[in-house]
């Protein structure tokens, strides 16, 4: 799941979507329900210079990790459209084998 920092502390909507992992594409971003989802927060700034590359693969990983568990993971960072965005892009691209132009 792909969502803003909304979902992220909204109890019902993680329930509801049997959400166990929590990936923050954020370090502004604060775990909210630490004690109750698995967490992973990846230093992704927001600043044109920065290089968001060597994340992607721990965030694919972590997003595949939930999903062989059976679980649901959601991604996101403050708005949910760039850094989170590009996690996504970044497991579609590796775990669905599709290419820059259809993920």
């Amino acid at each position: 799941f792909l969502g803003t920092w909304t979902e992220a502390h909204s109890r019902m909507f993680l329930i509801k979507n049997s959400i166990s992992h929590i990936l923050v594409a954020a370090p502004e971003v604060e775990p909210v329900f630490s004690t109750s989802y698995q967490y992973k927060v990846l230093p992704l700034l927001l600043v044109p210079s920065f290089d968001a590359t060597p994340h992607f693969e721990e965030a694919t990983v972590y997003i595949q990790k939930a999903l062989d568990e059976g679980t649901g993971c959601l991604v996101h960072d403050f708005k949910g459209d760039s850094r989170a965005t590009a996690c996504i892009i970044a497991y579609m691209i590796k775990h669905l084998n599709f290419t820059v132009d259809l993920a």
